[in-house]
Parts: structure tokens; sequence; C-alpha cells
């Protein structure tokens, strides 16, 4: 088991065997992120609301990235003790080489988060699937658990797989939009997007529907249909009657895009779920709804897909 230890002046970390006596320094220094797990049921995604001198303070330590396919591979350490810093007998640390030998230090100390632990917090989730935020405050970026591993040396190995969120929505083309409703829908759009960031699937899938109402709306309202106040059923009936009447106008993906989003929302209701005998919604219908908004903004012409 590998203990790790941070000079909380320097930024410099030590790691030792938990029978070892002296620390020694890592060099270059790991990214050391602070972490939360939580459940993919959460309405809110937070950062955790610990600091670093808490027991229960969780660490990330990446150990490997790989930006093609957003997988990330490192090892969860926790504070296990509101007594910090420690002390420890250190070496020179190769960022300081002049630093004397065996010398005692006062370092923030973390242990290796075990695989019973991790296993104890996902169970509490009942049938909700984890996820680990990683980052402080509104700088986060949301990862799904895809799998762990136990190492030779007793440290547990996590896959993360980054959630779907640059590159979710198109660019949109503002000066494309009708100007009645333009502002709403902006404003709708500007919300989900803060919310693939920070909020569970049902929330983000909650915004979805009401960009799918902002933009069915404004399209409508520039075809002439000047009815206020219709709800997303209505909207989506509109639509499929235009369908109908003007097959021309090839608005058939707007309006079964539109539907899927509306039937993800209907599932958010535990009515609708014993009745239907759904299962709940998870990451990846709300990546789905997502996917939807942003093809019905591209097919009416007020979005693009940017090349790669």
């Amino acid at each position: 088991m590998i203990l790790l230890g941070i000079d909380d002046t320097t930024g410099l970390v030590y790691e030792r065997s938990g029978a070892a006596f002296v620390g020694v320094g890592v060099w270059p220094s790991p990214i050391l992120i602070p972490a939360n797990i939580l459940s993919d049921s959460s309405k809110r995604l937070e950062p955790t609301s610990l600091n670093k001198y808490t027991k229960g303070y969780l660490l990330f330590r990446e150990d490997a990235f790989d930006p093609v396919s957003r997988i990330r591979r490192g090892r969860l350490y926790i504070n296990n003790d509101n007594q910090q810093p420690q002390r420890w007998q250190v070496g020179p640390h190769p960022g300081l080489p002049t630093e004397s030998a065996n010398r005692p230090k006062e370092l923030l100390t973390y242990y290796p988060y075990q695989s019973q632990q991790i296993q104890q917090t996902i169970g509490s989730f009942g049938a909700g699937q984890p996820l680990i935020v990683l980052g402080l405050e509104r700088n986060i970026t949301v990862w799904s658990l895809v799998s762990i591993e136990s190492t030779a040396t007793s440290d547990v190995l996590v896959t993360l797989r980054m959630r779907q969120s640059f590159g979710a929505l198109p660019r949109i083309r503002q000066e494309a939009i009708p100007t009645e409703g333009r502002e709403n829908l902006i404003n709708a759009i500007n919300i989900l997007s803060e919310d693939l960031r920070r909020a569970g699937p049902e929330s983000v899938i909650d915004r979805a529907r009401e960009v799918v109402v902002a933009t069915l709306s404004c399209y409508l309202k520039a075809e002439g249909i000047t009815e206020v106040g219709l709800d997303l059923d209505q909207l989506i009936k509109r639509i499929k009657k235009i369908n109908e009447e003007q097959p021309e106008k090839g608005k058939n993906i707007v309006y079964h895009a539109s539907y899927i989003v509306r039937l993800f929302h209907s599932r958010g209701k535990n009515a609708v779920r014993e009745r239907l005998q759904v299962p709940p919604l998870r990451e990846q219908d709300a990546e789905l709804a997502v996917q939807c908004v942003g093809t019905i903004l591209r097919d009416l012409g007020w979005a693009q897909w940017d090349v790669v």
C-alpha cells in the first residue's frame, strides 16, 4: 500500500509504502485532482464540499489520459485522519536536490482508497450508476466510472470515461434564428450547456426539453403559426401536420428527434416508469437527448456541427 504525502507549502509530492520509514520524492509531480463520487440520479453533480484537511477528502491521481477516447486512468486516495498534516521522514526531493537527507517534514497524508470502500459507496446509490466529479467550485468535469482493478501493490486503479460535454451541441448560428423567439432559445441553450457539466441525467433531459420547446415555438412563429403557450405535445403535433401537408419542407427528423426528447422527459416521472415498466434514465439517455437537440437545430439551419 503506497501512502501519498503532499507538502502544502511547496506542492511537492512524496510517497512511501505503509511499512517504510522514509518517504521518497515523486518527480515529475503527479497530477492530483479533488474528487467526489456521486450517483447519476443526483439532481446536481457538485464538487466535493470538504477541504483537504478534512477526513473523507478524496484525490484522484492521474496515471494516463487518452484525449481521443476521453479515457482517464488513475488511483484514488483518501484523507483518513482529521489530524493533518502528519510528520514524515523524507529523503531529498528531486525537485529540491539541495534538501538534506532523512529530515522530518509535515505532509498532508493520503491513503489508497480501497476497492471495498469504493464498492460500499457505490452500493449506497441503489440502482444509480457511479459518477466521479473532478475539480473544485465551477471548474469541474464529470466522469463515468468504467472499471475498478486492484494492483499488485494493493492500490486500486480506476478507469474513467469523460461525460459528453464538449462538442455535444453544435455551433449556434444566431443570425439564422428568427428574431421572434431568438432570445428565449439562446437562453435555453445556455442553460442546457451549463447543466451538461454539472447536472444529473434527468435534469439534463429537462433542459433539453426546454430547448426543444423554445426551438419549435420559434420555428412555428416564423412559419406563421402564432399560437402562444403551446406545450411540447402540441408543438410536435403542429410539426407533424406541416410534414403531412408540406412534405417538401422535410422536417421529419425535427419531428422524430423532438418526439424522442418528449419520451425521455416523460420517463423521468415515477408514475410513467411504473406504468410502462421502463428502466430509469441514465447518462446515455441524456447524451441522446442532447444529440437530438443538436440535430434539430442543425436541420433547421440554425446551427452546424464543427468538423474536428
